[in-house]
């Protein structure tokens, strides 16, 4: 799906969802499906009436001031990225050339640790979520709303996010 000679657009790939044949059926069970993501970058560029490379600059990156993260492009890497190897007949070679950049909303993004502390610390200290919380949780069927902390001892979690838990669905990001 994310080979470096993809030939589909954004666009290309969410019209195309209509014909993915679900495995289980709507809310019944936590499904994950990377091209959501884009879905996701889409939705916020209709509502936002701006493009998705910009919402989240203007909106999250500039106000937190990560000022090293952005859009990544292939043609313009941002300074000192890091690059993957693989071993082919015991060398070391560059692994596949991944363009992420058409990905919007789906993984079009690089960091840094600096900025991801930036991005943990608003997160965890109200910033990111405009919503109060305890609100999504009077809404009907919401079990819970909470943040989902990063992984460690006894937790499972990969990432920082927030989380939304119905009665027979969840939604995290």
């Amino acid at each position: 799906f994310w080979a470096s000679n993809w030939k589909y657009s954004q666009a290309d790939v969410i019209r195309r969802l209509r014909y993915i044949q679900p495995t289980a059926s709507f809310r019944s069970k936590w499904q994950y499906h990377n091209v959501l993501y884009a879905l996701n970058g889409v939705i916020i560029e209709r509502v936002s009436g701006m493009p998705w490379e910009q919402f989240v600059k203007t909106r999250i990156f500039e106000p937190l001031g990560m000022k090293d993260t952005g859009i990544f492009d292939n043609a313009a890497p941002p300074k000192g990225v890091a690059l993957g190897y693989s071993v082919d007949d015991s060398k070391a070679a560059p692994a596949i050339d991944w363009d992420m950049s058409w990905a919007g909303g789906a993984g079009a993004l690089y960091s840094t640790v600096g900025d991801l502390f930036l991005w943990n610390e608003a997160l965890f200290g109200g910033k990111v979520v405009s919503a109060n919380l305890d609100e999504i949780k009077k809404l009907p069927g919401i079990k819970h709303a909470f943040i989902v902390e990063p992984a460690g001892q006894g937790n499972n979690s990969l990432a920082s996010g927030v989380a939304i838990v119905a009665d027979s669905w969840w939604v995290a990001n």
